[in-house]
């Protein structure tokens, strides 16, 4: 069974390079034609001073089919580019060292073709779609939706549609025909203003897809675990994202549970917690990065409603947010394992952290200009190094 592991590692990414292949056509007159170019970014990868056991485990895992790095501002997939190199230290044979490699980006796409056509564009477009029905929908009611989207990718050769997730707290069946779903609702479920009844992706290929989610208000005579309702996003940063809702009612005096995953829900989320006030505000996420959020009603005795959930991205930044490593140095006997660092956060947030004798660590600063933090309380030993911009 496949399985993915996840660890924390004081890694620099930095001094990007853009390697292009190029091939070119010399014409019987001597003119030469280009018939395509792609390029690649690679980027030069630095470890900080890690033991001999460390490096091992990290170039294996850097032979990995899938690798992703990720920090608080920037998540790369990325292919290892050449040799892990490490860089012994001869003197007193000291145990630790620093390595460097480089790993390109695996989906960064740079692409002149004189060949392309339309195939090679990925048009796949699936909206999110609200219903809006002529009369209430019921349980056991039968009706169709004809799908929006058909018109925005009329040009588009080769999408295909399809239904891959129905809610079965309200759906019983969503058959889709063409364009037409055909929604069969169940004979018994919570009302709900905003129900979520099914997701659809639209796919040309396995690289060229998009996701949507068809909503529908909905009345059923279901007394029990309520669900939450009318969820909506209430503020965003570049690093923050503010989410409110309506508790369900009646309301069952328990907090909400809630989860962010990264892109769209599957797999592991990667914050979790309770809310009791309908909202919740989400602090040191990724910079210009996609979210999907959801929530649901804690009836206790292990009762749950239904998840409700939304899509949102965070904010880009300005040059007043830079990227950088804060460094702790302490060759003294006796020396405390770690210190406290207080800066301003490109949130305008003044934060505390730890920062761990010998181990890097990376953060985003509100700076004046590159290089230059706007406010940093640095112990002694204690030191930073700017990177780039967040």
């Amino acid at each position: 069974m496949a399985f993915k592991n996840r660890i924390r590692l004081a890694l620099f990414l930095s001094k990007p390079q853009y390697i292009e292949t190029r091939r070119v056509f010399t014409k019987s007159n001597g003119k030469i034609q280009l018939l395509s170019s792609q390029t690649k970014k690679v980027l030069e990868l630095k470890t900080d001073y890690f033991p001999s056991n460390w490096h091992e485990r990290l170039a294996i895992a850097l032979a990995h089919d899938a690798i992703n790095i990720e920090n608080k501002n920037k998540l790369y997939s990325v292919l290892k580019d050449s040799e892990y190199e490490i860089a012994w230290i001869e003197a007193l044979g000291y145990p630790v060292a620093q390595a460097q490699t480089k790993v390109s980006i695996a989906d960064f796409e740079a692409v002149n073709s004189n060949c392309q056509s339309c195939d090679d564009i990925c048009c796949a477009v699936a909206p999110d779609e609200t219903i809006v029905p002529v009369v209430p929908i019921e349980e056991n009611d039968v009706f169709n939706y004809t799908l929006t989207l058909f018109a925005e990718q009329s040009s588009c050769i080769g999408v295909g549609v399809e239904i891959v997730n129905i809610n079965d707290v309200y759906v019983l069946s969503a058959v889709l025909a063409g364009n037409v779903i055909t929604f069969t609702m169940k004979p018994s479920f919570f009302s709900d203003p905003n129900a979520l009844l099914c997701q659809y992706k639209a796919a040309k290929d396995e690289t060229c897809f998009d996701l949507g989610n068809v909503y529908a208000p909905v009345v059923g005579t279901e007394i029990g675990c309520p669900p939450p309702t009318i969820l909506a996003l209430a503020t965003s940063t570049s690093n923050e994202l503010t989410f409110t809702w309506n508790r369900g009612l009646p309301d069952t005096g328990n907090p909400d549970q809630w989860e962010l995953y990264l892109n769209i829900v599957g797999g592991s989320p990667v914050q979790t917690g309770n809310a009791p006030a309908g909202n919740v505000n989400l602090i040191g996420l990724a910079i210009d990065t996609q979210y999907a959020f959801r929530v649901r009603s804690d009836c206790g005795e292990g009762v749950y409603s239904a998840w409700v959930e939304i899509t949102e991205s965070t904010e880009p930044v300005s040059a007043q947010c830079g990227l950088y490593d804060l460094l702790y140095r302490n060759f003294n006997p006796g020396a405390p394992a770690s210190v406290n660092v207080t800066f301003l956060n490109c949130a305008g947030i003044n934060q505390t952290i730890l920062v761990f004798n010998f181990v890097g660590r990376p953060v985003c600063m509100q700076q004046t200009s590159p290089g230059v933090p706007t406010s940093i309380i640095l112990p002694p030993y204690t030191t930073y190094e700017y990177r780039t911009l967040c």
